[in-house]
């Protein structure tokens, strides 16, 4: 690496700058995936109790065969936050798999 000279382009982000989005805007819409709320409620259910789900938000295509799906969090000391649950599943089976449960901050 070399040191930068007073003439070199230096890119730094903006506060205001979106950041990219998380999902593929190319992604298929994989059915078994959108459809599975169920398994990705229980799997957030199972991480904090099922008091604390609340309504399905939606769900977003990552890439291929892999979804994540919201929830709103109930939880009161987290009031705006969001369960955020990844599924997946390999090709040509209809099983899902479920790759990670997280507490997303909100707005």
């Amino acid at each position: 690496m070399r040191p930068v000279g007073e003439n070199d382009a230096v890119t730094v982000p903006s506060i205001d700058t979106p950041a990219p989005a998380a999902s593929d805007p190319e992604a298929k819409r994989d059915a078994v995936l959108v459809a599975a709320v169920e398994v990705a409620r229980a799997a957030a259910a199972e991480e904090t109790g099922a008091e604390m789900v609340g309504d399905h938000l939606g769900v977003v295509m990552e890439d291929e065969r892999l979804a994540t799906h919201t929830f709103a969090c109930l939880n009161p000391a987290y009031v705006g936050w969001a369960w955020a649950v990844t599924v997946t599943r390999a090709p040509r089976l209809k099983s899902v798999t479920v790759s990670d449960v997280v507490l997303l901050p909100g707005t």
